[in-house]
């Protein structure tokens, strides 16, 4: 069973198969000083609070690890997406929305997307690693303190969460998704 966000990586990955089994459409491989052909990317739209989002980010990770891909971490808010018609009544920001405000501002101030994958990865493993009756709100302010500390990211990015500011970045990224993979996702 595939969620949206395995499918989309699967778009993605299948692209980067394409790049390794043809190297030559890239000019930068035919470069007289290039042996190896460019490390592609895959492109990884998430929503911290999707368990299948996060049992694929580490099948993709693997497989990142050993074919020598780079992942794109990108935020897709399953609360944006799936939101009520306009006029009804506005929902609060969900616990995935709120992290991906954090993970917005980490990226905006310079995190790279190694620590953006391990920001994620703490997240998911708090979330959807742990017993049900154990599973945290990873949306609340001490929690994502926690995470970044334990990422070496500044701890005080938590207060992100509640920033409207970040929903900009986040929906740049849903519309490159959408752009895609088409907006029967999510």
């Amino acid at each position: 069973l595939f969620s949206f966000h395995s499918g989309l990586m699967l778009v993605y990955f299948m692209k980067c198969l394409q790049i390794r089994q043809h190297p030559t459409d890239h000019a930068a491989y035919n470069h007289p000083m290039t042996t190896q052909p460019p490390s592609p990317n895959i492109h990884f739209y998430f929503d911290p609070s999707c368990p299948w989002a996060y049992v694929t980010s580490l099948w993709a990770k693997d497989v990142a690890a050993q074919r020598g891909f780079n992942i794109r971490w990108r935020a897709f808010s399953l609360r944006v997406k799936n939101a009520p018609p306009e006029g009804a009544e506005k929902l609060p920001p969900s616990m995935g929305h709120r992290c991906l405000r954090v993970i917005a501002a980490a990226q905006a101030t310079g995190a790279t997307d190694d620590a953006i994958g391990a920001l994620y990865d703490e997240m998911g493993r708090r979330r959807h690693a742990s017993g049900l009756a154990d599973r945290p709100d990873i949306g609340a302010p001490e929690e994502l303190a926690s995470m970044l500390g334990a990422c070496g990211l500044d701890a005080g990015r938590a207060s992100a969460a509640d920033e409207a500011r970040w929903d900009q970045a986040i929906e740049a990224d849903m519309a490159e998704a959408i752009e895609k993979a088409g907006n029967d996702v999510g």
